[in-house]
Protein backbone atom coordinates (compact mmCIF):
# COMPACT_ATOMS: atom_id res chain seq x y z
CA UNK A 1 0.00 0.00 0.00
CA UNK A 2 3.39 2.71 0.77
CA UNK A 3 4.50 1.94 -2.87
CA UNK A 4 1.02 2.74 -3.93
CA UNK A 5 0.88 5.68 -2.56
CA UNK A 6 3.83 6.47 -3.29
CA UNK A 7 3.42 5.84 -6.63
CA UNK A 8 -0.14 8.62 -6.63
CA UNK A 9 1.81 10.60 -5.25
CA UNK A 10 4.06 11.12 -7.93
CA UNK A 11 1.79 10.70 -10.51
CA UNK A 12 0.27 14.06 -8.74
CA UNK A 13 3.68 15.84 -8.89
CA UNK A 14 4.08 15.42 -12.59
CA UNK A 15 0.56 16.58 -13.25
CA UNK A 16 1.77 19.81 -10.92
CA UNK A 17 4.85 19.95 -13.39
CA UNK A 18 2.96 19.44 -16.76
CA UNK A 19 0.89 22.25 -15.51
CA UNK A 20 3.94 24.40 -14.95
CA UNK A 21 4.96 23.25 -18.44
CA UNK A 22 1.52 24.11 -19.82
CA UNK A 23 2.01 27.78 -18.53
CA UNK A 24 4.93 28.29 -19.81
CA UNK A 25 4.30 27.60 -23.02
CA UNK A 26 1.12 29.79 -23.07
CA UNK A 27 3.56 32.60 -21.67
CA UNK A 28 5.79 32.28 -24.67
CA UNK A 29 3.75 30.39 -27.46
CA UNK A 30 5.81 28.47 -30.03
Amino acid sequence: MKFRNGHFYSISSARELIQEKVSSDSDSPN
